[in-house]
C-alpha cells in the first residue's frame, strides 16, 4: 500500500504542477475563467476555462468576439501588453 500511495502522490503533484502558479511566493491551483458577454442581448457569447497557469494575456485574443454589439472591455492590468492592444485594434475597439 505505501508504494501505491507514492505513486497516487506523484501524480497529484505532478497534476498541481501543471494548473498551479506561483505569485508572491505563494502557491496557487485551479482554474480561471475567462467570459465574453454581449450587454445589449445579455448573454454569454464565448467563454474559457484554462488551468491557473496560463496567464490571462493568452486568452485575450481568442475571448474577443467582433460580432458582439458593445465594443467596451473590461479587464484587469494583466490583459494590458502590446498584442493585446493590436488585437483590440483588430476588433475596432480602442
Amino acid at each position: 500500500m505505501p508504494e501505491q500511495f507514492e505513486v497516487i502522490k506523484s501524480v497529484a503533484i505532478k497534476m498541481m504542477m501543471l494548473i498551479g502558479f506561483k505569485k508572491n511566493g505563494k502557491n496557487y491551483f485551479g482554474y480561471k475563467k475567462y467570459v465574453e458577454v454581449d450587454v445589449n442581448h445579455k448573454f454569454i457569447r464565448k467563454y474559457k476555462v484554462t488551468p491557473s497557469s496560463v496567464h490571462d494575456s493568452n486568452v485575450f485574443g481568442e475571448i474577443l468576439d467582433k460580432n458582439n454589439t458593445s465594443k467596451d472591455v473590461f479587464a484587469d492590468s494583466a490583459y494590458r501588453s502590446k498584442e493585446s492592444l493590436k488585437d483590440l485594434e483588430i476588433f475596432g475597439i480602442s
